[in-house]
């Protein structure tokens, strides 16, 4: 999908990022990795998918099919993301540690009411 992503959008990402390189874009990943972390039931798009996928390029962004207009994140939507991730995960760590500690302490809180 990145690849696809990359090759549909080019222009643009160049455009925004004047020092583009495409290797970096991508993620690589041997496949005996891929099937290691995730295991072996991925199947690749068949025959009629790629149809689809060809024909759905060509079907005006209107309507329902406006859900397939790809959007390149701006900076800031990715600077925004990335700081809600570490958050996240600065949140879990600190979870985590109480647990190990047996300090965890959860409010018994109804969020129908909010008591």
């Amino acid at each position: 999908m990145t690849r696809v992503a990359l090759l549909a959008r080019e222009k643009e990402l160049v455009a925004e990022t004047p020092n583009f390189n495409s290797r970096k874009f991508r993620y690589y990943l041997s496949r005996a990795n891929y099937q290691k972390e995730w295991g072996k039931g991925y199947r690749r798009p068949g025959f009629g998918t790629r149809v689809l996928a060809f024909f759905l390029k060509f079907v005006p962004k209107v309507g329902p099919f406006k859900a397939l207009d790809f959007k390149i994140p701006t900076h800031k939507t990715e600077d925004l993301y990335i700081a809600s991730v570490n958050h996240t995960l600065d949140n879990y760590k600190s979870l985590l540690a109480e647990v190990g500690a047996k300090k965890l302490s959860l409010p018994n809180t109804d969020f129908d009411t909010d008591e």
